[in-house]
């Protein structure tokens, strides 16, 4: 078992994590691509929240858990400064995608976004103790509540033979 640990170890230090710091950040616009090849060109310049979200999460996590790489902090709060600008709607929720400058394309009646979104706060807190990731999180956690609560806040209707979900 020791010996599959270090070549996930090898593989995700020396390979997959590298890949993502040397191809996926945006410069020009912020965030992240995430629609790469395989040698890390850009296929699709579209930012999928839940993608961007996820990549915070990530970067956060190692710099939390595996060691305070301040180069993992930053590309973590790149992120996040994208997605703080750039992902949230006038009513609080969050669009699936945007296109590369920031500008929404797509939402969806789930909230999947939403809970990625989360996580990438919780996580930006834990690495930062700022309080307004904070803050964030627990409105955030809040709306999610209330959407799983009254799913017709999505736009999702009620159908006659859905059971009460509280």
């Amino acid at each position: 078992m020791k010996q599959y640990l270090e070549i996930y170890r090898k593989n995700l230090f020396e390979s997959v994590i590298p890949f993502w710091m040397n191809h996926s950040i945006d410069t020009e616009c912020g965030g992240y691509f995430t629609c790469l090849d395989e040698k890390g060109a850009v296929f699709d310049d579209s930012k999928y929240v839940w993608l961007q979200a996820r990549q915070v999460w990530t970067f956060a996590k190692l710099y939390n858990t595996v060691r305070e790489d301040p180069q993992w902090l930053a590309i973590a709060e790149h992120g996040m400064h994208f997605l703080r600008k750039c992902a949230r709607l006038p009513d609080g929720r969050v669009c699936f995608s945007t296109d590369r400058e920031g500008q929404p394309k797509a939402i969806q009646r789930k909230i999947f976004s939403e809970c990625f979104l989360l996580l990438a706060l919780a996580e930006m807190y834990r690495a930062t103790r700022e309080e307004i990731y904070r803050g964030e999180a627990v409105a955030l956690l809040n709306l999610i509540e209330q959407f799983i609560s009254e799913p017709e806040l999505l736009g999702r209707p009620i159908l006659p033979g859905a059971r009460a979900t509280r």
